[in-house]
């Protein structure tokens, strides 16, 4: 079935309590309509986000900053081989969080800022960690004043953003000629959570309209990038997290065990780590995401001349 909402039409996925995801054919991604205004996001990720649906999203990421460490590192060892200049780099981290990959890059010389419109986080990023990190949105009004960039890094922001598209290219101004961009965002409707869904009976259990406004995969992405005047350089994905469903586990709705399949796709990581295996993992990730599958896929993009 085809829905419309102003110049936004295609074919309905998923209906959920007066919102629907389409497959849009003006923006060439899955996203829901209406979409929502900015003002009710803005008043969502200032406060609501980290105090209810996301209560303990810092002391996570304090508990396993080693095993975020190793991820962060991946990444800044992939943007200095891609670059082609000699240091510092400068980084912009749109979303920050609560600022580990903001640190690790300062570990490794790299001059960072972030952006993070989360008071708790940006409290912790700054207070805790000594970061530089506003307190703020990125937007039209302001891109600009950040400066220029050799990386703009996103983590599970993309999803939220209202519009997607003037995000992209807003960040194509802040971008050096040769410099990258770095994507990460949620694998959504790829072929393992499709046959979970089907399979548990639970449907899209990954469709929340509250939180998540767009759902990506490779391919969206990648035309996305293109689409804003950058080139496609590199593709990866994380643990395909689906697998346990498939194997007869069923942790969706069930945190405890959540956490406990989470504590096992650490424990594989961290062991291929202490054994000089990232190379190997990343191989097989990377082969992930050409397939479609992985959890998170996550795309850099280098600004065209």
């Amino acid at each position: 079935m085809i829905k419309n909402w102003g110049d936004h039409s295609g074919r309905c996925l998923v209906e959920q309590e007066g919102i629907s995801v389409i497959e849009c054919e003006r923006c060439r991604f899955k996203h829901i309509i209406p979409l929502p205004e900015e003002a009710e996001k803005r008043e969502f990720y200032e406060q609501t986000f980290y105090s209810e649906y996301s209560e303990d999203y810092i002391a996570k990421h304090a508990r396993d900053a080693d095993w975020w460490l190793i991820e962060h590192n991946e990444k800044y060892d992939k943007y200095e081989a891609l670059l082609g200049h000699q240091a510092p780099y400068r980084l912009l981290d749109i979303g920050s969080g609560p600022g580990y990959f903001l640190k690790a890059g300062n570990d490794r010389g790299w001059l960072t800022r972030g952006i993070e419109p989360g008071e708790a986080a940006w409290r912790y990023s700054t207070s805790h960690l000594g970061l530089d990190v506003a307190h703020d949105y990125f937007t039209a009004a302001n891109f600009s004043t950040f400066g220029t960039f050799d990386v703009v890094h996103m983590n599970n922001v993309l999803e939220h953003i209202v519009d997607v598209t003037a995000t992209i290219e807003q960040i194509g101004h802040i971008t050096r000629e040769g410099g990258l961009i770095a994507i990460t965002v949620p694998n959504d409707f790829n072929p393992l959570q499709t046959i979970a869904a089907e399979t548990t009976g639970k449907g899209p259990w990954w469709v929340v309209p509250e939180q998540h406004i767009n759902y990506f995969n490779l391919q969206s992405l990648q035309s996305l990038l293109r689409r804003s005047g950058f080139e496609p350089v590199y593709h990866t994905t994380s643990f395909p997290l689906e697998m346990f469903l498939l194997m007869g586990d069923d942790y969706i709705g069930d945190n405890t065990l959540g956490r406990a399949f989470h504590q096992r796709r650490k424990r594989f990581e961290m062991v291929l780590d202490r054994h000089g295996k990232n190379e190997l993992k990343r191989a097989v990730y990377d082969a992930f995401s050409a397939l479609g599958i992985g959890r998170q896929v996550t795309v850099l993009g280098r600004k065209n001349a």
